[in-house]
């Protein structure tokens, strides 16, 4: 068997999946543990960089793994992740 994959000649933007998720904090976390991880996709294996919008107490690293970087209140924390290839969002 042969199984070949085209890809558009053009850049094409990075995808996460899945595309949104809610996440539910059960324990108190400490600076610097993994809470969860956003995960993306690009067709055509550009490197990703990964960015928090918004002002709160997470970032996230080039693996999309999303961290504590502070105390953390009893609240809900709501944010956004971008992934960029380089060139498109």
């Amino acid at each position: 068997k042969l199984f070949i994959e085209t890809l558009n000649s053009e850049n094409v933007k990075p995808k996460f999946t899945p595309h949104q998720t809610q996440i539910t904090l059960q324990r108190a976390y400490l600076i610097g543990d993994i809470v969860a991880n956003a995960s993306a996709f690009d067709s055509q294996g550009d490197t990703l960089t990964y960015s928090i919008v918004g002002n709160v107490p997470f970032s996230v690293d080039n693996e999309g793994d999303i961290k504590v970087t502070t105390s953390l209140e009893i609240k809900t924390y709501s944010f956004a992740v971008k992934v960029t290839d380089g060139v498109n969002e």
